[in-house]
């Protein structure tokens, strides 16, 4: 499982390769890939229309040659292809977060000895979800909690700390980073269940460096104040 995870850009990449150009590849992406039912599973949201029906036998190292071949052959295809699967984490855009994702998986994600309607009534749970999403939906909202917003300001403020100097508090945005390269490294576009930490971290520093900047001010105000008397 976490081998196909891993494989989840170049399947991107090399389905729309193939989806446009007829190489001598064809045969390598047959025997690992569905290489006759590319077209009708290409969706360059989410690569497991692909992965799901890659072969047992996957041959990792005889695919990754094709696709380093592939891609020096096609770098623009590349290129489109990885960015219409990624673009959701960090292109600017009006769009929610969907917050409810374990709800919507929770009738068949879950060990069947737990009995969920003992804990709350179906009607409950589907009238909870639906205010978690229109509150998710509501204008403004809809744009705080917005991945690319997050992920920019995110950028923002670090480079702000480098322009100054101050390093050590550029280095708390590090997971932020390492959280967007999985989020571009993951099978689907634009799924809360990967960037959901880089929305929630990026107002928890914003925060906590609001409050530092905030004592800082009141520290230099009280020294003011002490040698003016």
């Amino acid at each position: 499982m976490h081998g196909h995870l891993n494989v989840s850009i170049g399947i991107h990449q090399s389905r729309s390769s193939c989806l446009i150009y007829v190489t001598k590849f064809v045969q390598v992406i047959s025997c690992n890939l569905p290489y006759k039912k590319l077209g009708e599973l290409y969706n360059p949201y989410i690569a497991d229309s692909v992965k799901v029906d890659m072969r047992l036998d996957f041959d990792t190292a005889t695919y990754l040659k094709v696709w380093v071949s592939m891609g020096i052959e096609h770098p623009i295809t590349y290129l489109q292809a990885t960015f219409g699967g990624t673009y959701l984490y960090y292109s600017p855009q009006i769009r929610a977060n969907s917050f409810v994702w374990c709800a919507e998986i929770s009738d068949y994600a879950r060990d069947s000895r737990i009995k969920i309607n003992q804990f709350a009534p179906k009607k409950f749970r589907d009238a909870f979800t639906v205010l978690i999403t229109n509150i998710a939906n509501f204008p403004l909202v809809n744009i705080l909690i917005n991945d690319a917003l997050c992920v920019w300001v995110s950028l923002l403020m670090f480079l702000v700390f480098i322009y100054k100097k101050k390093y050590a508090f550029a280095i708390p945005f590090i997971p932020i980073a390492l959280n967007v390269l999985v989020c571009i490294a993951s099978p689907v576009d634009g799924l809360n269940r990967y960037s959901g930490c880089i929305v929630f971290t990026s107002y928890c520093i914003a925060l906590l460096f609001g409050l530092w900047i905030k004592q800082i001010g009141n520290v230099e105000q009280g020294k003011a104040a002490r040698e003016d008397k």
